[in-house]
């Protein structure tokens, strides 16, 4: 009997070696090329950690990786009676990651060129350890594409919801309140729903919240859909009722602005208790814990020269991109070229006079703005010129700002239609507030001679000038006037916008077209 259990002793041993021998070359290999990967696109990685540390609506990214981590270490029983068989064709999905990521380089779309980064780590590791072991760790490896900070195309939407749903709960406190867009005046004063009051933070903060609880403690997927969504829904309604609070809070302190200043910690206590008693109330309806998953092992594993082969084929593929990308940005660049306001438009006379706008446009080669008047009215324009074909150099990037949050604040916006030039044009419309003050700002794309307000037009548009024969000319046109009367202030900026010929004729000579 001894020496029968002493025999099982050793086959088990045996077993177990064997077993881990291809898991520890995996894991050598995954760790060296997941380390390859992130050096080669570090200014992409280092860009996603940067908002991570900046933005509050971001922080909880920090965990992401130790979440996945542990929700893998859970499985480490069942990932040990496994296998991991390399699956070299997969490396095909990777060419459209690898070019998406090449797109959104030259469209300076940080958040393309983050998504296309941890698409191509994906298709790595599945690449490396095979469809049967990805599929069973594919809840954990997924959750890593929360690394990427999206999401802020949600703020404009969040920001005047909030706005409009702390109106009407004032109201129905009975309290005297106006509202105009985003800013909320009462008795005690003006408030601004900030972009970073609008509630992304905790949005997004619940959303990769539940996620992990809706996964650990339901098992079925309406009941997981349902925790989500309620978790959203529930995380929204908290930012209503913080926001409520502080203004009614303020109309009841003596000195209000020093919670004001310092009320962020206040908000974050709150969502976390709002975000506990739902979780408590969630779990009175969790699901039986059902018996171990079991990852189902292919009949061999790879060998140690099939997880080379694919993971240098993998490193050489994401190579590419980011080698023609460096070849574009160390071309010679054309010298910027001199250009000037017409003296003229139309009915508008060029006039000399101060001005407290001036547009947050960090970037451009060539910056002009001057005053244009007919009568006693007065139109502001902004040229912004983009010529040569640098990183970061984007004409469509929200860095560029008609409101410069110093002395400007955006209110609200949208879009309209809008003649330019004898051209019909959909145009971005934009109003700006300054105390009392207002303004309303009138906003288009110039790209190679096209004109368009649409961002992910005019990024398109600057993708093709990358092409051979491509123009990578580009230009923002800002209009802007001083609005007491909002119908005036559009006839205004109408008339001057159907006037900018000289303009536009100006920006056509702008340069040599074809990109060197």
């Amino acid at each position: 009997m001894t020496e029968h259990l002493q025999q099982r002793s050793a086959i088990g041993g045996h077993t177990s070696l064997t077993a881990s021998r291809p898991w520890t070359a995996t894991l050598l290999l995954g760790a060296t090329g997941l380390a390859v990967l992130i050096a080669l696109f570090f200014d992409t990685a280092a860009k996603a950690v940067d908002v991570w540390s900046t933005s509050s609506a971001y922080n909880y990214s920090f965990l992401i990786i130790p979440v996945s981590v542990w929700l893998i270490w859970e499985r480490r029983r069942e990932l040990a009676r496994t296998t991991p068989r390399p699956a070299p064709l997969f490396l095909l999905l990777m060419i459209p990651f690898a070019a998406a990521w090449l797109a959104s380089d030259i469209a300076d779309i940080y958040e393309g060129r983050q998504f296309a980064l941890m698409g191509m780590i994906q298709v790595f590791l599945l690449s490396l350890l095979g469809w049967r072991i990805y599929k069973f760790l594919l809840f954990p490896l997924s959750y890593l594409w929360l690394l990427v900070p999206t999401g802020e195309f949600l703020l404009p939407w969040l920001q005047q919801l909030a706005a409009d749903m702390t109106t009407r709960m004032i109201e129905l406190s009975g309290m005297p309140v106006y509202q105009e867009g985003v800013i909320i005046q009462v008795p005690s004063g003006l408030y601004r729903v900030a972009p970073e009051c609008a509630g992304l933070n905790f949005f997004l903060s619940s959303f990769a919240l539940s996620l992990v609880y809706a996964q650990q403690v339901y098992r079925s997927w309406r009941k997981r859909i349902i925790c989500i969504a309620v978790a959203l829904i529930v995380a929204i309604i908290a930012n209503w009722i913080r926001i409520y609070a502080i203004i009614m809070l303020g109309d009841v302190l003596e000195n209000p602005q020093e919670f004001l200043l310092d009320h962020g910690p206040y908000g974050w206590a709150f969502f976390a208790a709002v975000m506990l008693i739902s979780m408590g109330i969630g779990y009175l309806f969790r699901d039986p814990l059902p018996a171990p998953a079991h990852a189902v092992s292919p009949p061999r594993s790879g060998t140690i020269w099939q997880l080379a082969v694919v993971t240098t084929a993998a490193l050489l593929i994401a190579a590419a991109p980011r080698l023609y990308a460096a070849a574009m940005n160390n071309r010679s660049l054309p010298a910027a070229i001199a250009f000037e306001l017409p003296g003229k438009l139309g009915p508008w006379q060029r006039v000399d006079g101060p001005s407290d706008w001036r547009p947050r446009i960090p970037a451009a080669d060539i910056r002009k703005q001057g005053r244009y008047r007919r009568g006693d009215e007065t139109v502001d324009i902004v040229v912004a010129a983009f010529i040569r074909q640098r990183p970061g150099y984007e004409v469509a990037s929200n860095r560029n700002r008609p409101a410069d949050n110093l002395i400007w604040v955006r209110n609200n916006g949208g879009k309209r239609m809008a003649d330019i030039a004898g051209r019909p044009v959909r145009i971005a419309f934009e109003r700006l507030r300054s105390g009392n003050r207002q303004r309303l700002v009138w906003t288009v794309f110039w790209i190679g001679g096209e004109l368009t307000a649409s961002p992910l037009k005019a990024k398109l548009l600057r993708i093709g000038s990358q092409l051979p024969g491509g123009d990578a000319r580009a230009a923002i046109i800002m209009l802007a006037t001083d609005m007491t009367d909002e119908a005036r202030a559009n006839a205004r900026l109408a008339d001057t916008a159907s006037s900018l010929g000289a303009l536009i004729d100006a920006l056509n000579r702008l340069g040599s077209a074809p990109a060197s």
